[in-house]
C-alpha cells in the first residue's frame, strides 16, 4: 500500500511538471498561418468545417474537436490554443500506461518523464494544431492494442480481449481522421498484431484483427467519399513545395528531431540506426523463443 501511495504521488507530481510545462508561455506568441488557418477551419457549421477540410491538406476531427471547443471555450489564442494541452496529457498518459505494462513501474516512470520533458511534445501542445491529438489517439490506441494482445493470451477469460479489440479500432479510427499519417502507425501495429497473433496461433484474435481493420476503412469512406468531391486524390496539391528527401533523411530526421537538432549532422547516426534495428529483432526473435506473453 505504501509503495502504490508513492508511486501515485511521483506520477501526479511528473504529470503536474508536463502540464506546467506546456502551459507556461502558451499564450505568448500570436497565432502562425498555420494555427489562423485551424481557426479559419474551425468557424461556422459542421458543415462548413466539414468543406474546408475537404479542401484542406488534412481531415477533419480536430476542427470538428476544435469547433465545439471554442463554442465551450472561447476564443482567445490562448483558450483555442489550450485545446491540445489535455490531448497532450493524454497521449503522455497512454505512453506511460504502454511502458508500464510492457516494463513495470520503472519502465513506465522513465517513458513519462521522458514524455514529460520532450521538446516537441511541449510545442505541440501549445500549438492550434492536430499534432497533439494525432499522437494521442495513436499511443492510446498501442496500448488498448497491447492489452487485446494480453488478454488474449489469458485463457480463463477467453473474450476479454473483447472490450480492447473494440477500445482499438475506435482509436485506430480517430487516428485516421485527425491525421492521413496515422496510417503508417497503423501499418505498424497491424504488422506486429497479425504477426503475434498468428505466432501464438490465436487464429480468432488474428481474424478480429483483420475485422478491426475494416470497421477503420468503414469508419474512413464517408469521409473519403466526400473528400473525392472536391479533388481526385487523396493526394493535396498543395503539399508540392514538399520535395521527397533522400532516403538517409528518413534515418537522419530522427536524429535531429530528437537528439541533436539542426546544428550538425553527425555521419555515424545511420549506421546506429541499423544497429538498433538488429538489436530490436534480436529482442524479438528472443521473445518469441521462450514463449513469452505480453503481460510476462
Amino acid at each position: 500500500m505504501a509503495n502504490r501511495w508513492r508511486h501515485t504521488t511521483i506520477v501526479v507530481a511528473v504529470f503536474a511538471l508536463a502540464l506546467a510545462l506546456r502551459a507556461c508561455g502558451i499564450g505568448k506568441e500570436s497565432f502562425w498561418h498555420d494555427e489562423a488557418c485551424s481557426v479559419g477551419y474551425s468557424d461556422n457549421s459542421i458543415a462548413e468545417v466539414l468543406e474546408d477540410s475537404a479542401r484542406d491538406v488534412h481531415p477533419p476531427l480536430y476542427y470538428i474537436g476544435l469547433h465545439y471547443w471554442r463554442r465551450l471555450c472561447g476564443d482567445s489564442d490562448v483558450r483555442i490554443r489550450a485545446y491540445s494541452l489535455p490531448l497532450s496529457l493524454l497521449g503522455l498518459l497512454a505512453v506511460f500506461l504502454l511502458a508500464f505494462d510492457i516494463g513495470g513501474w520503472r519502465a513506465g516512470l522513465i517513458a513519462l518523464v521522458l514524455g514529460a520533458v520532450n521538446p516537441l511534445s511541449i510545442y505541440f501542445a501549445q500549438e492550434a494544431r492536430m499534432y497533439s491529438q494525432g499522437p494521442a489517439l495513436c499511443a492510446l490506441g498501442s496500448w488498448c492494442l497491447w492489452r487485446w494482445m494480453a488478454a488474449a493470451s489469458s485463457p480463463p477469460r477467453p473474450r476479454a480481449w473483447l472490450p480492447w479489440a473494440v477500445a482499438y479500432t475506435f482509436c485506430a479510427s480517430g487516428a485516421l481522421l485527425t491525421h492521413y499519417l496515422s496510417a503508417l502507425v497503423l501499418t505498424a501495429q497491424g504488422l506486429f498484431a497479425l504477426v503475434w497473433f498468428g505466432w501464438r496461433r490465436q487464429w480468432l484474435s488474428f481474424a478480429s484483427y483483420g475485422i478491426s481493420t475494416l470497421a477503420v476503412v468503414v469508419v474512413f469512406l464517408p469521409w473519403f467519399s466526400y473528400l473525392m468531391q472536391f479533388r481526385p486524390t487523396l493526394y493535396h496539391t498543395g503539399l508540392d513545395w514538399i520535395k521527397a528527401p533522400p532516403f538517409r533523411e528518413y534515418y537522419c530526421f530522427l536524429g535531429r528531431e530528437f537528439f541533436w537538432g539542426s546544428f550538425f549532422e553527425p555521419g555515424w547516426w545511420q549506421p546506429t540506426m541499423v544497429l538498433a534495428l538488429l538489436v530490436l529483432g534480436i529482442c524479438l526473435g528472443e521473445l518469441m523463443r521462450k514463449g513469452k506473453r505480453p503481460t510476462d
